[in-house]
Parts: structure tokens; sequence; C-alpha cells
């Protein structure tokens, strides 16, 4: 009996490793939205074949299994199944293994969006060492989660560097798909390092995502796009970044809807309504809290800060100004926000007086980021209900 329910098991981890190796090529293209649907539905059974795999000691199975849920997982905002790669990397053999790299990439950028950067570049360095010992062929999420921290370092000349290598091993696979991933990366964050204008850019990543036919790509280029045209043409980039919304809503491309709804944020906080910029980001930073991103959080809770004083909560916005600083230097705010920023922040200290500011900065650093969290949702929360009645 015990025997036949082994092989029960292996069967059905067989079964589902194959399927998230099928989904991880699907998700990439065309029919991304079925594929999304069909591992979302498979789910459990995906988490029990990964916990099978790995009591049973069945290192292939929990390596290729670990390799294929990163598309899944970090664009929808699920860290669970990204965490499956760190215990197929402690099984025995896991380095010796054609897929290591792959899954090194997968556990690093699982603690790169926790804000675990040291232990997020230590699975880096162990990829790249694996890909130069084992002679495997260069992958491109090792290289993701380096981008990642040279932008959250402050570096972008290092960013652009590993921007122009990733584009350079995508074309030579012919990954059309990865080729849009990061032109469109590279026109929103790294435009100041190419001859192209940043909108040429845009419409380059827009014109290879269309022919990869992928979503996410598509409503990124187009998010791109916006960003491009947020200052010269700020009503276009609004209905820019409310089509690319949606376009990532449909796939359910969540990374892209909340990184979204933070640029429209910082648009209409600018050129609209700042209670529609604080209902934007209030879905943004819920997103973020439920997906346990907090590199991503920090970057859109700075998103708030304008808009709060805008509509007159002096205090609160202070406090959220003083307890986000120096927590992600990835994505700062455009400058046009930063410069608007600087100059309200002066007219709070002006407005609260020396000391009440000084006591609400020093509450801000104070803070927990769980208490800065609530903070800042429950002052929005305030705004827009009173704002509705």
């Amino acid at each position: 009996a015990g025997g036949e329910a082994e092989g029960v098991h292996r069967s059905h981890a067989q079964f589902f490793v194959a399927l998230a190796e099928q989904g991880a090529v699907g998700i990439r293209g065309p029919d991304e939205a079925v594929w999304v649907q069909r591992l979302h539905t498979e789910f459990g059974n995906l988490r029990a074949a990964h916990l099978w795999v790995i009591g049973a000691g069945e290192l292939d199975l929990a390596m290729r299994l670990a390799a294929s849920v990163p598309w899944y997982g970090m664009l929808r905002g699920r860290l669970e199944p990204l965490g499956w790669a760190e215990p197929a990397l402690e099984m025995q053999g896991a380095f010796e293994h054609p897929l290591c790299h792959q899954v090194c990439g997968t556990a690093g950028f699982r603690l790169w969006a926790q804000g675990k950067f040291e232990e997020a570049s230590s699975f880096v360095k162990k990829a790249l060492k694996a890909e130069r010992e084992l002679e495997l062929p260069p992958d491109w999420f090792p290289r993701q989660v380096l981008k990642l921290l040279a932008f959250s370092e402050g570096n972008m000349a290092h960013a652009n560097e590993i921007s122009d290598e990733q584009i350079a091993i995508a074309k030579s696979q012919a990954d059309t798909t990865s080729v849009a991933h990061f032109l469109g990366d590279a026109t929103v964050y790294l435009s100041e390092f190419s001859d192209k204008s940043q909108l040429e850019m845009a419409e380059e990543a827009e014109r290879v995502a269309r022919e990869a036919g992928n979503p996410t790509y598509i409503g990124w280029a187009l998010h791109g796009k916006a960003v491009a045209l947020s200052e010269t043409d700020p009503e276009a980039a609004i209905g820019l970044v409310a089509e690319a919304v949606s376009v990532s809503r449909s796939v359910e491309f969540q990374w892209g809807v909340a990184t979204g709804l933070k640029l429209q944020c910082n648009l209409r906080a600018l050129h609209g309504d700042p209670h529609d910029a604080l209902s934007s980001v209030l879905e943004a930073i819920d997103f973020w809290h439920r997906a346990g991103d907090w590199a991503s959080q920090w970057r859109t809770v700075k998103c708030a800060i304008l808009p709060l004083a805008q509509l007159g909560a002096h205090e609160a916005a202070v406090v959220v100004h003083a307890a986000s600083t120096d927590k992600s230097l990835f994505g700062e705010l455009p400058k046009g926000i930063q410069d608007r920023l600087a100059s309200t922040l002066t007219e709070m200290e002006t407005k609260l007086g020396p000391e009440p500011f000084a006591q609400a900065v020093a509450r801000g650093k104070a803070m927990t980021d769980d208490e800065a969290i609530a903070l800042t949702r429950g002052e929005i929360q305030r705004i827009l209900s009173e704002a509705s009645h």
C-alpha cells in the first residue's frame, strides 16, 4: 500500500510539474490570461506537488517546479511560489543541477521584494557562479534581481549596464517577450542613458510587445509611454496610464496595475484632483501589503505625501515623509513631484510651526513599518470618506 501511495504521489507531482513548465511558456505569450486562470485553479495541486517533492527528496522535480513559477508569481504579486526555491536549493546536489542559476534568481527576487537586499545579493552571486562553473546558458532572472538591487542602491549606471546585457541575452535566445520586458524597464527607469528619446524607447517596447502578443508587456510599454509624456502632455499620459492599468488588469498583472496606479497618483496630484490621486494610491498600497512587497510599498507610500498635504493633512504628510525617508531609492518620485513636495514641506513647517514640525518628523522616524502604513491608509480613508459625504 505504501508503494502504491508513493507511486500516486509521484505521478501527481510529475503531472503538475509538467503543467507548471507548460504554464511558464504559455503565460509569456498571447494566451497569458488562459494560463493565469489555469495556474490559479491548480495552485493547490502545485503547492501539494512542491511539498511532496521536497519531502521525498526528488531534486529534479523540485528544481523544475521552482524554476517554472517566477513569471506567474512575481507579476501577480504572489510570493508564496517564489518561496519554493530556497527549500529546493537546500537539497543535496542542488548546485550541480542545470536549473540552479534560475532557481537562485527566483529566491533572490523574493528576498529583494521583502527588502532583504543582502540575502538577495547572496543568491545572485551563487547563480552567476553556477553559470560559470557549470557552463550554463546565461539566464535573465538573476540579472533582473541584480538590476533591482542596483536600482535600490541608486546606482542607475550599473543598472543600465545590466539592462543592456539582459536585452542582448534575450535577443540572442530569440526571446521576444523578454526583449519587450527589458525594453519596458529601460524606458521607465533608464532613458537618460539612451541615445533615443524616452518616447521612442517606449514605442519600440510597444512594437516588440505587440509582436510577442503578450498583454503584460503591452501594458508595461503603454506605462512607459505615459511616463515619457508625463511632463510634456500630462492629459495624454493620464489616458495612457489608464489604458495600461486596464490591460494589466485583464491578465492580473498586479505589479503593473499597482505601478500604474502609483503613476496615476503622481499625475493627478500635479494635474488633477488630489482626492483622485489618493484613491489611486490606496489600492496600490493595499496590494503591496497583501503581496508582502516592501520594496515596492515604500515607493508607493511616498506618492501619497503630496496629495495628503494638498488636502490639509499636514501633520500626517510630514510623519509619512519622515517614516519613508531612505526606505527605497528605486523609482524615486518624478522630478516634478520632488520639486513640488520640497516646496510643500517648507510650507508645512511654516504652517505647523518649527516645534510641531520637528515632533512630527521624530514621530515618523520612530514608527515601525506597519505603523507607518496603517497611518497612511487611515489618513487616506478618512479624507476620502469625508469627501464622499
